[in-house]
């Protein structure tokens, strides 16, 4: 998830207060920059606010309330967690974010600075940001884009991943794709972006694109699935 800071200055009491008429707001320029982009690493509901986790100006991570930000990219690491804290659990709610980040020792640790909480962080926050590039990079790729049109031609594609072969056919107006040999993974799509939200090890195929290896390509319509039932009707 990336987003960009709108504005510096915030209320500085949770929403519930400035509901009360609580009206002292700040200015937060020293730690965020207005119109930079963030990396998100967590998301928070805290005293009823939405706060993001970012690496701010001081290189530490810090909690920010969701109205300094507009949201750039929705997307979250497929890996994060999420936990509800119920609504008496000293004004935390609910959270999303890495696996260790779930843990209010660790949520606690990070904001007094302890060592080993800092050193987690930055790990994850190294895996978060490769993911983030990896994505973009994808997304933005002429690979991609041809890939695409291909798709939009009528065009057939068996390609690997991971030690696992996948096959894309047409039928009528549908495109099928699935792991070869196992059905149970098959998912019928009506436009060639949508292939690209399949799912292969919990990740969307084009945020891994550039990972994948295509290992054969053609043009016409000869789904596997519609083979496979003639197969079994001979």
């Amino acid at each position: 998830m990336i987003i960009k800071c709108i504005t510096t200055k915030g209320y500085w009491l949770p929403r519930k207060a400035v509901l009360e008429g609580s009206d002292r707001i700040v200015d937060y320029h020293e730690w965020i920059t207005l119109n930079k982009e963030y990396n998100v690493y967590g998301i928070s509901i805290f005293d009823e606010d939405v706060t993001y986790l970012i690496l701010d100006r001081t290189e530490k991570a810090r909690w920010y309330k969701a109205e300094l930000f507009e949201i750039i990219d929705t997307w979250i690491p497929n890996n994060w967690h999420h936990k509800f804290y119920g609504y008496d659990n000293y004004g935390l709610t609910a959270k999303w974010s890495y696996y260790e980040q779930i843990d209010e020792k660790h949520h606690i640790d990070l904001l007094e600075r302890e060592r080993e909480a800092e050193y987690i962080f930055y790990k994850r926050r190294k895996e978060i940001d490769k993911e983030i590039e990896l994505r973009k990079n994808a997304e933005n790729s002429e690979e991609l884009k041809e890939f695409y049109n291909h798709l939009s031609r009528d065009g057939e594609i068996e390609f690997e991943y991971n030690k696992k072969k996948y096959s894309i056919t047409h039928s009528d107006n549908e495109i099928y794709i699935l792991e070869l040999n196992n059905d149970d993974t098959l998912k019928i799509c009506n436009k060639p972006y949508e292939v690209g939200e399949y799912i292969i090890d919990g990740k969307k195929l084009k945020d891994i694109f550039t990972q994948i290896n295509i290992i054969y390509k053609c043009f016409g319509k000869a789904p596997l699935i519609e083979a496979k039932n003639s197969e079994e009707n001979m």
